[in-house]
């Protein structure tokens, strides 16, 4: 990596991040509702099956057939080593009262074939009301000397690798630890670390991924058991088509199976470029055996800028459903940045 990459590619990070914070929180007052119930689940770590941009949200796990660009590598990997220059993606998403979502992916190119990347992703809940129900049936925000509130979070970070295994193979892999505190007192915290891996062939006009996410251990504390690691197998393809230009239309279909939920999610999607500067995109994601994933019709578009050495794409999706545990951030408004450092 050259003095001139790592120059402009540190500075750049604060930027991002505090732009998309304060247009997040501006976004929030005009669309998202002042408050939602949030639905408890049954692995330890479901806010690791948010999406990890705009764009990923449309396409939903046909995503996982997508290698050109980096936050395809929660969903898949081996997406990295399709990338042939740096890249940083950050998404920051606000739902219900102060719940917050940020997810911050990148990757370096390192020697021929190898791309090196990073991921970061936080879940904040806020304050939340801490109740106990007595025995006459009420509840009580004030029992044992405790605080009325607590706070919540869940972050996991990691790293991997990308390979070009030959022309149009690919393969990825990573490591993340993550962290889950459900009370700011001590009580149910629960640690873990789990590993991601993937394979990527893209043939050009056509490509199919396939990969398994969440692979690891998860250890409780402080009486919790921690559950278990919210594991998927996925699998996707994508078809390019010219109708305008060449590739210019994208249709993306994709099939996810959550292992501890007993669930199957089918996803489908399309992306329309038009002039090379303007995307829409179109999707739709259903499942019928569990209420704790997110299903149902999203529809978003982005925009690309290029500006001296650095490419920007600004990508937004919108999902207006409503019902079971994995809609906790209905209606959904997603908001991501991501930027490629040209040569």
């Amino acid at each position: 990596m050259s003095n001139h990459f790592r120059v402009r590619f540190i500075p750049l990070l604060p930027l991002l991040y505090t732009s998309f914070v304060v247009a997040s929180y501006l976004f929030s007052f005009c669309f998202i509702p002042p408050s939602a119930s949030a639905g408890v689940g049954r692995v330890a770590y479901p806010f690791l099956r948010f999406p990890a941009s705009a764009r990923q949200a449309v396409l939903g796990g046909a995503f996982s057939a997508i290698s050109d660009d980096v936050s395809a590598l929660l969903t898949n990997p081996a997406s990295v080593g399709g990338l042939k220059d740096g890249e940083m993606s950050l998404m920051h998403l606000l739902s219900w009262e102060n719940t917050a979502y940020s997810v911050l992916t990148g990757s370096i190119p390192l020697a021929s074939g190898f791309n090196l990347s990073w991921h970061g992703v936080n879940m904040n809940f806020g304050k939340l009301d801490s109740e106990a129900e007595l025995s006459d049936g009420s509840y009580n925000s004030n029992f044992a000397g405790r605080a009325s509130t607590y706070t919540a979070s869940a972050i996991g970070v990691g790293a991997g690798l990308g390979i070009r295994l030959a022309p149009g193979v690919l393969a990825g892999f990573q490591g993340r630890f993550v962290n889950q505190s459900l009370d700011s007192g001590g009580a149910g915290q629960s640690t873990g670390m789990e590993g991601d891996a993937g394979l990527l062939f893209d043939m050009g006009f056509f490509a199919l991924g396939a990969s398994v996410l969440h692979i690891g251990t998860v250890n409780g504390t402080s009486g919790d058991s921690g559950g278990a690691s919210p594991m998927v197998i996925q699998g996707g393809g994508a078809l390019r088509l010219g109708l305008a230009n060449p590739k210019d239309f994208t249709l993306a279909f994709g099939a996810a199976k959550y292992v501890e939920l007993d669930a199957l999610m089918i996803s489908g999607g399309a992306e329309l470029q038009i002039a090379k500067a303007v995307a829409l995109r179109g999707g739709y994601s259903a499942t019928g055996q569990s209420n704790e994933l997110g299903s149902g019709l999203y529809l978003g578009g982005g925009i690309e800028l290029t500006l001296g050495s650095y490419l920007y794409h600004l990508d937004y999706a919108f999902s207006g459903n409503s019902s079971g545990a994995g809609n906790q951030f209905a209606p959904r408004h997603f908001m991501s940045m991501r930027v490629t450092f040209l040569p």
